[in-house]
């Protein structure tokens, strides 16, 4: 006698009693002939299959309980699970009063009516104590309730926090067609360009990044330059983290080497030259323009003299959004405030090729203003990923220039002045 007292025999009797009921419901029309006729007329070997093609496939797969019920109750069963003598034999009258008794297994087998019914008294008591933990359980209940309640906190909290930070977008379709006109900005079609609609703060959409009006004007693009999108990565920043004039500080770099030295951008210099910085706390975002690049101490006079325009204001409320491509790794987080990063002021392991690359710069012949007007100029944005980089400039019918047409002297003085604090407003 198999002892079914122990809590693995249990585990097992209920195991074994799931399977039961999967494979012989009750109500199929595919075991009436078991039902209707007893387990006598057919019944298949649990080891072999039964020779007759008419037999249903579920059936050539009942347990063993089955089976020596049929046996225990009927008499022996032939090898070719079928007994020939009870075959031709019609089904008899069913009894006056039904019969109980005890199956394999732990079940009761009740027979009433010409009918068999198999009960299992641990399937039953497990599904209805499933059932009642699963919806009458009190921890459920206490668990969920603060789960919501969070999500709603946290929702809150991130909607007042984004109202903090940000101001309410100035941009709209006549001023960013403004910058189409300036040959800055491709046509909203070529673009993906979208202007916020009544926002309090921004929210853009899936494959939408967030940029500034003013980052159009200090050489930025769309496609993101790779090196660009390397510098995020590595600061772990988002593109809107970073001040306009960070923007048009990379630009610089990036057309010096490409222009001016004939590489491209070097990522060793770059970080021996400059670091990130955080911008004080005091007044302004966290998140717009809450970082900005700066020369490193001692590097002011080894490298060219940018007299940026520092008195730019309100910038940060001329946002809206762009299109980048499909899997692009440009970073833009509008609820991100970045956190000072070791990478921010670290410093290039080998400075051996750095030091020789500074050595092939005349840095006397060369300023920021002067690199900055050659690419306006070239109608390039150095900020944007392009077919070719800038020692392979092929003059106005170059595929890098955001327009064929050039500039009038005074279109790009006045975008100098714009940029810098020039002393000379004839500096063209």
């Amino acid at each position: 006698m198999t002892n079914w007292n122990t809590s693995t025999s249990r585990s097992a009797t209920s195991r074994f009693s799931l399977r039961i009921i999967s494979r012989l419901p009750c109500c199929s029309h595919r075991h009436k002939h078991i039902i209707t006729y007893g387990l006598g007329h057919v019944q298949p070997s649990l080891h072999q299959q039964p020779s007759s093609s008419a037999t249903h496939p579920v059936d050539q797969a009942l347990p063993s309980c089955l089976a020596d019920l049929h046996s225990t109750d009927h008499g022996h069963v032939p090898k070719n699970g079928v007994n020939k003598t009870e075959t031709s034999r019609p089904p008899q009258d069913p009894p006056t009063s039904p019969k109980c008794g005890s199956g394999r297994g732990g079940a009761i087998v009740i027979k009433a009516q010409g009918r068999i019914l198999v009960f299992y008294p641990a399937v039953a008591y497990y599904c209805l104590a499933s059932i009642f933990l699963s919806l009458f359980k009190p921890q459920n209940r206490v668990q969920n309730f603060p789960k919501v309640e969070m999500a709603k906190s946290d929702a809150k909290k991130r909607a007042e926090m984004m109202a903090k930070e940000w101001k309410k977008s100035r941009s709209n379709t006549r001023s960013l067609n403004d910058l189409v006109e300036k040959g800055l900005l491709h046509n909203q079609e070529l673009g993906g360009w979208r202007a916020p609609e009544g926002e309090s703060y921004p929210d853009p959409r899936a494959g939408e990044v967030l940029v500034f009006e003013d980052f159009f004007k200090r050489g930025f693009g769309i496609p993101v330059h790779p090196f660009l999108q390397g510098l995020l990565l590595y600061y772990e920043i988002g593109i809107c983290n970073l001040h306009p004039n960070s923007i048009l500080l990379i630009s610089t770099f990036i057309h010096l080497c490409e222009a001016y030295v004939g590489i491209e951008p070097h990522f060793d210099l770059f970080r021996y030259l400059f670091c990130l910085r955080k911008k004080g706390a005091v007044g302004g975002s966290k998140i717009a323009g809450g970082v900005y690049l700066n020369l490193r101490d001692g590097m002011k006079n080894r490298y060219l003299s940018c007299p940026w325009n520092t008195s730019l204001t309100e910038w940060y409320k001329r946002w809206f959004y762009i299109r980048e491509e499909l899997g692009s790794a440009t970073f833009c987080d509008v609820g991100y405030i970045p956190e000072k990063r070791v990478s921010w002021t670290d410093h290039p392991e080998y400075t051996g090729q750095v030091a020789e690359l500074m050595s092939l710069i005349d840095w006397s012949r060369l300023d920021g203003p002067g690199v900055v007007g050659n690419f306006l100029m070239r109608r390039v944005m150095p900020c944007q990923r392009r077919v070719h980089s800038a020692y392979e400039y092929a003059g106005s019918q170059d595929p890098t220039r955001m327009c064929p047409d050039g500039l009038e002297k005074a279109e790009v003085q006045q975008l100098m002045n714009e940029l810098f604090n020039l002393f000379d407003d004839n500096f063209v």
